[in-house]
């Protein structure tokens, strides 16, 4: 199983690129447990919350039930940790021992590039994105973990990771669309 996560600022075409990746290859996709867990708040949320959400969003991703060779998944916790940096100064330890741990095969980080703000009750910050881009770039670098970074249209993205999800999948035995 190819597990890819999907990740980068808000409003930069994260969910999108996952439908159209689950829609491509005929596989489910794992939508963010954030967005969720703060609809059901209202958008209202403290500190603690992104640990809660961490938390579900690990879990989701291990005990997945389904037997698609490739796993999307529309967020990570690399996104809880810079979350967590950039609004409350701090990060907890469970967050960090979380996004550490968790194993993704290939990670594409999207640019806010050419992608329109999409106003949501859930977004906060339309003007900081190119900021936060360059933030979850250092985090992928620290990590130490294969990535790719996503600009361009969103046909131009989707052919992009495409391509490196077929090469992930020949490379371990898998099928080619």
């Amino acid at each position: 199983m190819i597990k890819i996560a999907i990740t980068g600022p808000e409003s930069s075409g994260k969910t999108t690129l996952a439908i159209g990746l689950s829609e491509l290859f005929q596989v489910s996709w794992h939508p963010e447990y954030a967005r969720k867990y703060l609809g059901e708040k209202n958008g209202e949320y403290v500190e603690s919350d992104l640990l809660h959400i961490a938390l579900n969003q690990d879990e989701i991703r291990s005990n997945l039930s389904s037997q698609d060779q490739i796993q999307i998944f529309d967020t990570e916790n690399t996104v809880i940790k810079v979350w967590s940096s950039f609004k409350y100064g701090r990060i907890s330890p469970e967050i960090l021992k979380l996004q550490q741990t968790q194993n993704f095969d290939h990670y594409f980080l999207c640019s806010p590039e050419n992608i329109d703000w999409e106003d949501d009750p859930l977004r906060e910050h339309p003007n900081k994105r190119e900021e936060l881009f360059s933030i979850y770039n250092d985090e992928l670098k620290k990590l130490k973990v294969p990535f790719t970074i996503l600009k361009g249209s969103a046909d131009i993205r989707s052919q992009q990771a495409a391509e490196i999800i077929e090469e992930l999948s020949m490379s371990s035995g898998g099928f080619c669309i």
